[in-house]
């Protein structure tokens, strides 16, 4: 049996009872109906945050379209509020704990109590690799007094320590999709997260989508140094 055919209606009119407004979890939305042949239906589907004749400053969020008898369409738009990008902030000062190498304290840096030459640090690779005790005792003695320092710790289960370095993190909560940035470059975050005698790396900038509106988070690691031959400015 050929689908029945409805005539004498081509184009798309909105439904007597279109709009309804709802008050929901994620915010004022307006929800429009409009039914049509299902070409022209499709013809008039309006884009993802763009504005409709009628509805004021609300934006597209969600189009639904359904067959119906007779080659027609019901197509059900539903509108939230517009918001101006990152209208909403949030800005955070965490401190987090930075597993380092023992060999980058400052005990054993250039300059430390207890500096290790590149001589020394080779000779510790050496000794390191040793696996006899009695070649390692002899590769020990044989260590300069710094280097010798080291083993000590390393020799007692101590090969790291512990850096506590801030992170600033701002949260931008919009309706709209942000765009996120370059990591991995050195980076001046705002003053109201950063901590003076620090500097700065942009470590995270991700956007997640939730339901009616995006979340962007922004993260910037101090550090007492950067290596700009490794970390440029960004």
């Amino acid at each position: 049996m050929p689908s029945p055919v409805t005539k004498g209606r081509n184009g798309v009119i909105e439904g007597p009872n279109s709009p309804q407004f709802e008050d929901s979890s994620t915010g004022y939305r307006m929800v429009r109906v409009f039914s049509g042949p299902w070409a022209a239906v499709n013809a008039a589907k309006p884009e993802r945050l763009a504005t409709m004749t009628g509805s004021g400053t609300f934006q597209v969020d969600i189009v639904q379209i359904n067959r119906a008898p007779g080659d027609q369409a019901e197509m059900t738009v539903t509108l939230v509020e517009a918001a101006v990008p990152y209208n909403a902030e949030i800005y955070e000062i965490e401190w987090l704990e930075l597993p380092q190498k023992l060999e980058s304290h400052p005990r054993y840096s250039i300059g430390g109590v207890k500096e290790l030459t590149n001589a020394m640090l080779d000779a510790l690779e050496e000794w390191r690799s040793l696996s006899g005790a009695t070649t390692r005792a002899s590769k020990f003695s044989s260590l300069a007094p710094n280097a010798q320092d080291f083993a000590q710790k390393v020799m007692r289960g101590t090969d790291s320590y512990v850096l506590y370095s801030p992170v600033g993190r701002i949260t931008n909560r919009s309706r709209l999709k942000p765009a996120t940035g370059r990591c991995g470059t050195k980076n001046v975050p705002p003053s109201d997260i950063t901590v003076p005698g620090y500097v700065y790396l942009k470590t995270a900038d991700r956007a997640t989508r939730h339901e009616g509106w995006w979340e962007r988070v922004q993260e910037w690691t101090g550090a007492l140094s950067v290596d700009e031959d490794l970390y440029p400015a960004g």
